[in-house]
């Protein structure tokens, strides 16, 4: 099985609301999603995103630089490709771009792999657990008190028991005062 095409493109989700923080007021998404494709037929699809900006430089260096040297590769040598990229965008640095772009090639070869091997991507990588342990995860810095309590109330109702708070307020004290509330 060898890699016939490499494909990347960008997508732009707005949010219905913008997210603010403690230094940064969001307004959309970007998603890079990389699709390799066997000679098979086979495809692997592997994503990261951005909040904000940077997902356009990240499509740019796969479809420019990486996906190019990974034609004809065995899409289950995944330690071997992996390490060439790392090494290949060294010069870039060791984060940002370099790591979201090498992410969504790897998430892509993981799924081919799993895929060639008939097998549930957790079971394939030893398969240790069944599960996975998740939580609510939102930019809440910007709400009330109120709309705060009634996002986690929105999260408990999907069934998260965990929560994650934004804080960063100026007065630390309504920090605390939210967490106590939300506690």
């Amino acid at each position: 099985m060898r890699i016939a095409e490499v494909a990347a493109g960008t997508y732009r989700i707005p949010l219905a609301e913008p997210w603010v923080s403690a230094k940064y007021r969001i307004t959309h998404h970007e998603y890079v999603v990389t699709e390799i494709r066997t000679e098979c037929g086979r495809i692997g699809t592997g994503w990261c995103q951005t909040i904000g900006l940077g997902g356009l430089a990240v499509e740019q260096l796969l479809s420019a630089y990486l996906a190019p040297t990974l034609v004809g590769e065995d899409p289950c040598n995944t330690e071997r490709i992996w390490s060439r990229l790392w090494d290949e965008c060294h010069f870039l640095g060791p984060a940002g771009i370099t790591t979201l772009a090498l992410a969504t090639v790897d998430i892509a070869l993981w799924d081919i792999k799993a895929k060639a091997a008939r097998l549930p991507l957790h079971q394939l990588l030893g398969g240790m657990s069944d599960s996975v342990g998740v939580y609510a995860s939102a930019v809440n810095l910007h709400l009330t008190q109120d709309q705060l309590l009634a996002q986690v109330d929105e999260q408990l109702a999907q069934g998260y028991e965990t929560f994650k708070l934004k804080i960063g307020r100026n007065d630390p004290v309504d920090d605390l005062d939210r967490m106590r509330a939300v506690r």
